[in-house]
């Protein structure tokens, strides 16, 4: 499960390893997003890209385990497929800009599933967050990653993750949605009260 995956991508339905058909099996799948080392090829809009990633977040084994198969239980198997989970290494940016070009966007109350499954399953959640939120954060070492998860309570943590997944922000439709500044702010804070080398852009 948490072994290097290699993933081939010739054409957006066109993915090799497939998510496995057999719904028992697609929970340990989907695990691998969060605890295995990938190397990402094939054809893209645009061109050839080739891409080696970790994945998000300082996440053990049985504690991925416990994430693909609670959000198989909790998403259902055919949204977790749609998703992508145990094709990409998890990341929140990616992650959120990816699925809210589904036909169907992922929504609050998904995004909200997403996040507290993560709570529920491991102690490094916040770094699935930080670790992943902007360009640049995949660089931190875990020492700035754990200071940049002590500037932040757990209940803005998770408002802030859930809104980095959901983006309520790009649905045009929201009159009142927070805006990218109001919600990335407690995040900007956060990092800037840490002694980061990595260079991040929010833009």
């Amino acid at each position: 499960m948490c072994a290097l995956r290699a993933v081939t991508i010739e054409a957006p339905n066109e993915v090799s390893p497939a998510p496995p058909d057999d719904d028992a099996a697609l929970g340990a799948f989907a695990a691998a997003s969060f605890c295995a080392p990938f190397e990402l090829s094939g054809t893209f809009v645009g061109g050839r890209l080739d891409l080696s990633a970790p994945a998000g977040g300082q996440v053990t084994s049985d504690q991925a385990a416990c994430i693909g198969t609670g959000l198989v239980e909790r998403l259902g198997p055919d949204r977790v497929r749609e998703f992508g989970l145990g094709t990409y290494p998890w990341g929140t940016l990616d992650f959120g800009l990816r699925t809210n070009r589904l036909p169907t966007p992922v929504g609050q109350t998904e995004a909200e599933t997403i996040v507290d499954t993560f709570r529920a399953c491991t102690p490094a959640w916040e770094a699935l967050l930080i670790m992943s939120v902007t360009e640049g954060a995949d660089e931190l070492t875990i020492e700035e990653a754990a200071c940049v998860a002590d500037q932040l309570d757990d209940t803005v943590a998770r408002d802030a993750f859930i809104a980095e997944i959901d983006r309520p922000y790009d649905d045009p439709s929201l009159d009142d949605a927070p805006t990218v500044e109001e919600t990335t702010a407690p995040l900007i804070a956060a990092f800037d009260a840490c002694p980061v080398a990595a260079h991040l852009d929010w833009n």
